[in-house]
């Protein structure tokens, strides 16, 4: 029998003799990463401070003093709402976090187990198969963050699936006594493991349409194609996995980008019996549908959670002096709990910050504090700060905005914020593609926009030169210079910050031509790569036989729009 003491509690773990090696669950792997949110429930033996070795559950640890698992692991269909009918009692129940090996005791004894109320009701059995488990001492350590409607909507529209999302549990594995058809018997391994499937988007009539239909609070994972070498059984969470997460890991590609963050998508609630999700996806209760549910059960056990957010903002770029604006800003994103005693700290390396308002704010190193009385569900708070660069003339300056609350948050992923400003005295000129404004009877009209991109830094002794080949001829070059039979120097002189100026040309000659456009300047370029363009273009004689415009018009045409682009440019 082996001792462990923790929390103060001589706990002698209920051992199981055997042999198992510990290899993979059903298709996957010993976890090779540590997951210190990740939570395992056990069956706990108060009067003899004893518990059972293998979890009956899993779960997450979203707060410090709170575990997200299924509500089928503590109760029946139907008994949500009713605690005393429950199968699973808070006192006799103990959970471990963070430690992957069963070797290590549970850490932490619960003080309430919640249901969802509604679960089993919409369709008699699976829908809102979600619990809340309240420890009686809250876990120092980094929790998960409940993924919210945007991450939920880039996986639903991603176009990338493969293996990007991930289950881990304890439950049971395909160990060489593992046989699919009676799974339920299974072994369950002494380590934790993990799996990566492909997502399933509800979307999809696979998924939809799964286990005679699925409701709305329900997402699925599958894997139609494992890999017959190392995982001839199939991939999936089998029984023993239950309430654990199905998660979207850090640094995921997906079609909108590579995640930051670990998110929790789903609890794990039901699949197929042989523990394979090859024909059938697994299903798991998504986690966020029941923000309001899980803010109204907090708050009513006396532990709210809240959903903090913060932004920063600064101009994409900006002169060394004078100053320019950096906001912060602090958003209460929850459904219903107020957040108390709001603070958020703006820092920036190598500035001068100055707020618009001090009023509540005291200076920390690179920046300030400022607190808040309190913050209302929905609510945000904006602070400006005038922004001194004191580094280099050519630097990015990067700005951290961090917000914290009395509360504990359930998405501490958006607690944080940065946002960053090219500091430089350099502008941005660049050339948008050729325009081809008329092109009939060996005779084409084109244009090309020079422009500054800068927000802030003129352009200086701007030059447009256009290569055109000799068999080409310029019947119209709007007060360019030819500098050889060959090439075009159009003088454009100073282009303003965010400014653009159009030159256009009349061309004539038979073929097929390629025309090079290069834009210089004097005094740098914080962008370069985007001053060149190439045009290619071909012009034949009109089998129609019809009339041309008369030059004369079409050079007052173009005389007009570079007249008209200057004009723009100088207001």
């Amino acid at each position: 029998m082996r001792v462990f003491v923790v929390m103060g509690l001589l706990l002698a773990g209920i051992a199981v003799a055997d042999d198992r090696p510990a290899t993979k669950v059903v298709g996957g792997t010993d976890a090779t990463r540590g997951y210190s949110w990740i939570a395992g429930l056990h069956v706990y033996l108060p009067a003899t401070d004893e518990y059972l070795v293998y979890p009956f559950c899993g779960g997450s640890l979203i707060a410090p003093g709170w575990v997200v698992t299924a509500a089928h692991c503590i109760t029946s269909p139907g008994n949500g709402a009713n605690p005393v009918d429950y199968d699973q009692a808070a006192e006799d129940t103990i959970v471990r976090i963070g430690l992957p090996d069963l070797d290590d005791a549970p850490q932490y004894l619960v003080t309430n187990l919640f249901a969802h109320p509604e679960y089993g009701v919409a369709d008699g059995s699976d829908d809102s198969d979600i619990a809340l488990v309240q420890l009686a001492t809250k876990a120092d350590v980094d929790t998960v963050s409940i993924a919210n409607g945007a991450i939920m909507n880039q996986l639903e529209t991603s176009t990338i699936l493969d293996d990007v999302v991930r289950i881990i549990g304890w439950g049971v594995y395909d160990d060489a006594a593992f046989t699919p058809a009676d799974a339920g018997a299974g072994n369950q391994p002494d380590f934790l493991q993990e799996v990566d499937l492909d997502y399933l988007p509800f979307i999809n009539s696979k998924c939809r349409s799964a286990w005679d239909g699925l409701t709305m609070n329900m997402i699925c994972a599958w894997e139609p194609a494992p890999p017959a070498d190392t995982a001839p059984f199939g991939q999936d969470a089998c029984f023993g996995d239950s309430g654990g997460p199905l998660m979207l890991p850090a640094s995921t590609v997906l079609s909108a980008g590579t995640t930051a963050h670990d998110w929790l998508l789903g609890a794990t609630s039901f699949g197929s019996t042989t523990c394979s999700s090859i024909s059938q996806p697994g299903v798991y209760a998504k986690i966020s549908n029941f923000d309001g549910w899980i803010e109204q059960t907090t708050a009513a056990a006396g532990d709210a959670l809240i959903d903090l957010s913060a932004d920063v903002s600064l101009p994409a770029a900006a002169r060394p002096d004078p100053g320019f604006v950096v906001e912060a800003v602090a958003t209460n994103s929850s459904r219903s709990n107020e957040a108390q005693s709001v603070v958020f700290e703006l820092t920036m390396a190598q500035a001068s910050l100055t707020p618009v308002d001090a009023s509540g704010c005291t200076v920390i190193a690179d920046g300030w504090r400022c607190t808040l009385t309190s913050l209302s569900a929905g609510q945000s708070h904006r602070r400006s700060f005038t922004a001194d660069w004191n580094g280099a003339e050519e630097d990015l300056a990067e700005a951290f905005v961090q917000v914290y609350a009395s509360e504990d948050d359930y998405r501490p992923a958006n607690d944080r914020a940065a946002g960053s400003s090219t500091i430089t005295l350099l502008p941005d000129p660049a050339l948008s593609p050729f325009q081809i404004i008329s092109n009939r009877n060996r005779i084409a009209n084109v244009s090309i926009t020079a422009a500054n991109q800068s927000i802030v830094n003129s352009a200086s002794d701007v030059v447009l030169i256009i290569d055109i080949p000799a068999e080409l001829s310029v019947t119209d070059d709007s007060g360019c210079t030819v500098v050889s039979p060959v090439q075009l120097s159009c003088a454009l002189g100073t282009l303003a910050a965010d400014s653009s100026q159009q030159i256009g040309l009349q061309l004539e000659g038979e073929g097929n031509f390629d025309l090079t456009a290069t834009l210089q300047n004097s005094n740098g370029d914080v962008a370069p790569g985007d001053t060149q363009q190439t045009l290619n273009i071909t012009l034949k004689k009109s089998s129609s036989g019809g009339t041309l415009p008369p030059l004369w018009a079409v050079v007052a045409v173009l005389f007009y729009l570079r007249r008209k682009s200057r004009n723009q440019s100088s207001n």
